[in-house]
């Protein structure tokens, strides 16, 4: 999947054919720069592949953070966009708050209620833990992080594999 995804992305920047029939099927979905760099949903699914080798002995944490972020995310872009009047470099205030709330809703409500989510920590979310990974995902969010000067790591990459390390640093499983 992974190299068909590639294969489809590097092909709709040089092929017309491929061009055009990507953005018929979803180009009303795109955001404006993604008609030059890779769609977040390659990302995301780069990430999903990417937490599910990281954390192959925890898939909780996979599941989790992808969903929280995910989540989370359109909370953002949805608040951000109606709701949204206190600026933060290209994102609001008020996105990232919609992320946090529903990013904590999800972690103290949802994810206790998902059978054997929380088995790697005898079935308990901790509060602190809710708000540690619920910080994660609203502040890596909201600022981007770069290599260098020019060159950024994709937040739809970055936020559930560093969530997902920083949770297991803090809170590790209980053996």
């Amino acid at each position: 999947a992974a190299v068909i995804l590639t294969f489809v992305e590097f092909m709709r920047f040089r092929n017309r054919a491929v061009q055009r029939l990507f953005y018929s099927i979803s180009g009303s979905a795109l955001r404006a720069e993604e008609s030059r760099k890779m769609t977040g949903a390659t990302y995301i699914f780069y990430a999903a592949l990417a937490c599910s080798i990281l954390f192959v002995n925890l898939p909780a944490i996979s599941f989790m953070v992808l969903c929280a972020f995910i989540w989370g995310d359109a909370a953002a872009a949805l608040v951000g966009q109606s709701l949204g009047r206190t600026n933060i470099g290209t994102k609001t205030l008020e996105g990232s708050l919609g992320c946090f709330i529903l990013c904590m809703a999800l972690f103290l409500w949802v994810f206790p209620s998902v059978p054997h989510a929380l088995d790697p920590w005898r079935g308990v979310m901790r509060p602190l833990m809710a708000l540690v990974g619920s910080l994660c995902i609203t502040v890596l969010e909201l600022f981007p992080v770069h290599l260098k000067k020019n060159v950024v790591i994709n937040d739809n990459l970055i936020v559930p594999l560093a969530t997902g390390i920083i949770i297991i640093a803090l809170f590790p499983p209980v053996q």
